[in-house]
């Protein structure tokens, strides 16, 4: 397995911007499993990277709930320590998620084709249509 993530489909800012939101969320009681925690720390990097303000990308740290006052170069370099730190983070979801893919006995390209069937995005609609064709 792949020692990081890659994701099928480019992520756009909404896409990464809705999962941050969707796991971050306090109405979410159940939580997520590994996959999805690869993909939350995939989006947040994303977003650190990204082309947004500052202002924005603080959102996407602990500066949005514990601000503080930074200049514009201390606020880079908290932005590159944020994204070294959630690359640390992904890297072990991703060692999690080889140490499952092993212990299920998948060889490595069985593994990837689970990771991948569980990656594709259906809309509310495609799976009932596509269980009514016997797909």
């Amino acid at each position: 397995m792949p020692e990081r993530s890659t994701p099928t489909m480019p992520m756009d800012i909404g896409r990464a911007q809705a999962l941050v939101e969707y796991v971050e969320s306090p109405h979410n009681p159940v939580g997520v499993g590994f996959l999805t925690w690869a993909h939350y720390y995939q989006a947040k990097i994303h977003l650190l990277q990204s082309q947004l303000a500052a202002s924005e990308k603080v959102r996407y740290t602990h500066l949005y709930k514990h601000p503080r006052a930074l200049t514009a170069v201390e606020l880079e370099q908290y932005f590159a320590r944020e994204i070294e730190y959630l690359r640390e983070r992904l890297s072990y979801v991703e060692k999690k998620l080889q140490e499952l893919w092993q212990t299920a006995g998948l060889t490595e390209s069985q593994a990837r084709i689970v990771r991948q069937g569980l990656l594709f995005l259906f809309s509310y609609r495609e799976p009932t249509e596509m269980w009514e064709r016997g797909i």
